[in-house]
């Protein structure tokens, strides 16, 4: 795979916005490390700013009331109280990041990565964008998968793996199958919309996870071309 065996030579402060279950943590341990100096990562043994703790807090606020025994919240109570909750914490979130633009700074090029970026619903991901601006993102690479396969995958991983819940929720619960809105948005085109708008079309790269499955160099060429890799001599 020698094709990813390149350094990054412009300046690039990019995002990488991986939903779970896109070889997010394959990209992580595997990709970026070899292609740029200033890596940071949720994913172990790379280091997360303490700065940028709301990837964490914001997910986990969306569907907290799925971590308890009480009854789901509906869609509209959900909105209200997410949105109740994130603005209680807006310094708390946001001078961290303006803290952590400043260290950033001194650095030509780095990359973030973690799959909580996304958010699990268009209004996690608004304000998970807005603070990636604010902490000096300029670019954003999006993974999405069919939602199809994608939601039964991460099913798995949530219900059966990771015993994640505190009590079992149903597949149409928690994707919105059951005539409902569910609890995990699966529109990637609004969330796409969503990143142009904040960054620029120019700056927002999507690719599918199956393109990286059925031709891994087609996936890496475009995905080095747009974060300024140098070509091979």
């Amino acid at each position: 795979f020698h094709y990813w065996k390149k350094q990054i030579y412009t300046v690039c402060k990019a995002a990488h916005i991986g939903l779970p279950k896109t070889a997010s943590t394959y990209l992580q341990r595997h990709y970026f490390p070899g292609v740029i100096k200033h890596f940071f990562s949720t994913e172990a043994p790379f280091v997360w700013p303490t700065e940028l703790s709301f990837v964490y807090e914001g997910n986990a606020l969306w569907y907290q009331d799925l971590l308890v025994g009480n009854t789901l919240q509906s869609p509209s109570l959900r909105q209200t109280g997410y949105c109740r909750s994130v603005h209680r914490r807006k310094d708390l979130w946001e001078r961290p990041v303006m803290l952590l633009r400043v260290r950033l700074s001194r650095l030509q090029s780095w990359v973030l990565s973690a799959e909580g970026l996304y958010g699990l619903s268009m209004e996690v991901n608004s304000v998970h964008m807005a603070l990636l601006k604010a902490a000096g993102v300029t670019k954003i690479f999006f993974v999405c998968r069919q939602q199809a396969s994608w939601a039964h995958s991460l099913w798995r991983q949530f219900l059966l793996a990771e015993d994640r819940f505190a009590r079992f929720v149903p597949f149409g619960t928690l994707f919105g199958t059951n005539e409902n809105e569910g609890v995990v948005d699966l529109d990637w085109n609004r969330y796409v919309q969503a990143m142009d708008a904040e960054f620029g079309s120019e700056n927002v790269l999507v690719l599918p996870y199956e393109l990286m499955v059925a031709d891994s160099p087609a996936f890496f060429r475009r995905l080095n071309t747009f974060l300024g890799l140098a070509e091979d001599h």
